[in-house]
């Protein structure tokens, strides 16, 4: 043929896989063009194993049709890999087109390939481990003990990561490997990075398995390790995956200690009513856990059994089990049999023990335990005394500073806490709160007498403790009418902190001692003592100050008074004033009024006071506290009189140091007397009136002490 031909190469035949192992696919590929003019016909790319021109295996070939001037393409073709060393990959290119084919030089080409060996997983030592130490297989072991299983495995062949092999397993059985599953007794997967990688390195790796208690039984175990057992691994070797070895496993000689029975086995009936069976069970000397063990009491005289008790051995072999015993007298025997967490029954050794129930006749002598009660409540009351005079103790000779808050003692010249110096030599009184000698015993201002005896604050607050249920009863009283036979103590305790009522003894406290020294009102509803800071009534929520009331006077228009704050119970014992008086006090009508009603406002209720109460007022001078003095309080219990002046009191200068209150200009005194228009006067009493005598009754004030600040 004479004239322009197609021309045809082929590249160098390359492994597409990283590694070539035995046994294993890869993929093998070449390029191949056509350099000439166009050509028809049939391009064929063959790949061999080895040189085709000297034996070598044809391992695929890949077929082209009609190539035009400057085709290309990649062939590719799938080896299977068979025979470990270096092989020789040929590629040629055979074509049959028209034109034909000028040159067939460049038309072969090839390149060695390298095929690595599969790996080969073996076991190569087992050994039996308890607590870290080895086993004598020989020696055996009891079936309720747990051990583990050592085994040694190696990788004697190619690398398993050539292969692509991350994991495998590792299976042992109870007896010989046949394929199947029903005596394996469990596995372990191998797939940390680090082992596989010691396989590959030539490491042998140590790998443990752990038999459980009870599942093996009595008898000679011939253990199996398998590796690969799945056969997920391509080995070279698969007939070295197993190694096996035997241990004896002895049956359970179970011991059993029972602790709680009488010397003599001799148990009075009147004095003892259970049986505390306490003790251990062992298998060899060690204690054994999860044992059933069930004892039974049968009467000797009759052969009938009193009952079945059951209890299961802890961890440490210990049992514990109460056993009510029967209240007839007589014979009886105390047997027990055990039991193996997996249900079967075990042998236990213990020898039936016999007991004796007596029921002897009560003796006449002191009970011991009544001796022991006496010497108890001896005992507790004591401490009880001794506690109290130290309370009594500690009360009398600690007070509170004033500026930080902290119980000191009662010389202290300054706080030990925050340094704060006092002044001894006056104190506050906590009635009037003018200051008054230190020593002095009765308040000049306001005739409060102090009482500071340890036992009459204890008196004071066991007073007041018995009040506050006092009143918290009435809550009760109601709680047991809406709760019913559902009542108890607790269920009141919630109900009543429920209530919008409640106040704790802490609250009811300062409000007890605040009422006392600013008077009180009482409820019109309820007659309950409220503080006359309060607006609705703490124990039925009705309001104190009631809406405007008319009261009628003889031949006088109604006055409407609104908001009479009603006075405490002492001042009414005390400013009540008689069927006469009250006569002489009723308002004279005036000419042309009669018959005429009409309503007149009066002052709020802090203004409308009985005579006593407004010639207290006006006789008391106004207080203020000292500039720059903090105080220090101690709780004294005054004795205190009739809110009344003593007869030729006079007024005390204040100390050096002390800021007199600013007095209060007389035009705005006689303005604040000043009655708004239409109020009714309330006529003085009559001159003759006899005075009341003065009622003292006891209250806790405090006494409070001045304190000279360091600057």
């Amino acid at each position: 043929y004479v004239g322009p031909r197609p021309e045809f190469s082929v590249g160098q035949p390359v492994v597409l896989s990283q590694y070539v192992v035995d046994n294993h696919d890869v993929t093998l590929a070449a390029d191949v063009q056509n350099n000439g003019v166009n050509a028809t016909g049939t391009v064929n790319v063959m790949f061999y194993d080895g040189n085709p021109d000297s034996g070598g295996v044809l391992i695929d070939t890949v077929s082209y049709t009609d190539p035009a001037q400057g085709w290309k393409a990649t062939a590719q073709v799938t080896w299977h890999a068979s025979g470990v060393g270096v092989h020789v990959i040929y590629v040629r290119v055979s074509a049959s087109t028209s034109p034909p084919e000028g040159n067939t030089m460049d038309n072969t080409r090839y390149a060695p390939v390298t095929v690595l060996p599969r790996p080969d997983l073996t076991i190569t030592n087992m050994t039996f481990f308890r607590n870290g130490e080895e086993i004598n297989a020989s020696a055996g072991l009891s079936i309720c003990r747990e051990f583990d299983i050592n085994i040694t495995v190696e990788n004697i062949d190619g690398r398993l990561m050539y292969s692509g092999v991350s994991s495998f397993v590792v299976s042992f059985f109870n007896g010989p490997f046949t394929g199947g599953w029903d005596n394996l007794m469990g596995n372990l997967t191998v797939d940390n990075q680090t082992l596989i990688e010691m396989l590959d390195a030539g490491e042998p790796v140590n790998l443990t398995f752990t038999v459980e208690s009870y599942s093996l039984g009595p008898g000679s175990a011939n253990i199996y390790a398998v590796v690969d057992s799945p056969n997920e691994v391509d080995e070279s070797n698969e007939n070295n995956n197993e190694f096996n070895r035997t241990i004896e496993m002895l049956e359970l000689q179970l011991q059993i200690l029972v602790e709680g029975l009488p010397e003599d086995n001799t148990i009075n009936l009147n004095r003892q009513f259970t049986l505390f069976l306490r003790g251990s069970i062992t298998d060899r000397g060690e204690p054994v856990p999860g044992i059933k063990v069930t004892f039974e009491l049968t009467n000797l005289d009759n052969g009938v059994s009193a009952g079945t008790w059951s209890t299961t051995s802890g961890k440490d072999g210990t049992y514990n089990l109460d056993i009510p015993l029967p209240q007839n007298p007589g014979r009886y025997e105390l047997s027990a049999t055990a039991q193996r967490p997996d249900g079967e029954e075990a042998n236990l050794h213990l020898n039936p023990i016999q007991l004796s129930l007596q029921k002897p006749a009560p003796s006449t002598q002191f009970p011991f335990w009544m001796i022991i009660a006496i010497a108890g409540i001896l005992v507790a009351v004591g401490v009880g005394g001794t506690l109290l005079m130290i309370r009594r103790k500690y009360l009398a000779k600690y007070v509170e500073c004033g500026n930080c808050g902290r119980m000191i003692p009662a010389g202290s010249d300054k706080c030990p806490y925050c340094g704060v110096v006092f002044d001894k030599e006056t104190v506050k009184c906590s009635v009037c709160g003018a200051w008054i000698p230190a020593d002095a015993k009765e308040c000049p201002k306001c005739g409060a007498k102090f009482l500071v005896s340890g036992k009459e604050i204890v008196d004071y607050e066991t007073q007041m403790r018995k009040q506050y249920e006092e009143f918290v009863d009435r809550f009760r009283r109601q709680a047991k009418k809406e709760m019913g036979k559902d009542f108890t103590e607790e269920k009141f305790q919630q109900w009543w902190k429920s209530q919008k009522s409640y106040v704790t003894f802490e609250d009811w406290l300062k409000r007890e001692e605040e009422r006392k020294k600013t008077g009180g009102i009482i409820c019109p509803h309820c007659g309950a003592l409220n503080s006359k800071t309060d607006i609705v009534c703490h124990v039925c929520g009705s309001p104190l100050r009631p809406t405007k009331k008319k009261v009628k006077t003889e031949g006088i228009e109604e006055a409407a008074i609104s908001k009479i704050e009603l006075p405490s119970l002492e001042e009414e014992k005390e400013e009540k004033p008689s069927e006469e008086e009250a006569e002489e006090t009723e308002a004279v009508p005036e000419a042309g009024e009669e018959g005429k009603e009409e309503e007149a406002e009066v002052k709020p209720s802090e203004e409308v006071k009985m005579p006593l109460a407004e010639e207290r007022k006006e006789t008391e001078a106004p207080r203020a506290a000292p500039v720059k003095k903090v105080v220090k309080k101690v709780v004294k219990r005054p004795v205190v009189p009739e809110e009344r002046k003593p007869e030729g009191e006079t007024e005390t200068a204040p100390k050096t140091g002390e800021e007199k209150a600013p007095e209060i200009p007389e035009h705005l005194i006689a303005e604040m007397k000043k009655k708004p228009e239409g109020e009714t006067e309330m006529p003085e009493k009559p001159s003759e009136e006899k005075p009341k005598p003065v009622v003292q009754k006891k209250v806790v004030k405090k006494v409070v002490k001045k304190k000279v600040v360091k600057k």
